[in-house]
């Protein structure tokens, strides 16, 4: 989905997540039940799309256009990297699958 090595996550409280513009333009597409995506049906851009009663809301984090004011927490789905991709140069915890942490 990124045609990356990995993919950089930002997490947010739903209730603070507003469609400035472009509502009109977004699909969602269910990959299988319960696994819903969203994006842009002009650019192909994937958009945040909380699932149902969530608190939070996962999206990438190139979307964002300013400094978050954070810093990368963990790395998830280790279990699962290429197995040429080593993780370095940091001593953040690394898990197997996805956790849910609060924000």
């Amino acid at each position: 989905m990124t045609g990356s090595t990995y993919a950089t996550y930002a997490r947010a409280e739903t209730k603070t997540l507003v469609v400035l513009s472009g509502a009109d333009g977004i699909t969602r597409y269910e990959r299988c039940p319960g696994n819903v995506i969203a994006f842009c049906r002009r650019c192909g851009s994937t958009v945040p799309y909380p699932p149902e009663d969530s608190p939070q809301v996962e999206f990438f984090a190139g979307l964002l256009d300013d400094d978050p004011g954070v810093a990368v927490a963990y790395h998830i789905y280790v279990g699962s990297r290429a197995p040429w991709h080593e993780i370095i140069g940091d001593d953040l915890p690394q898990f197997d699958e996805q956790i849910h942490r609060p924000i």
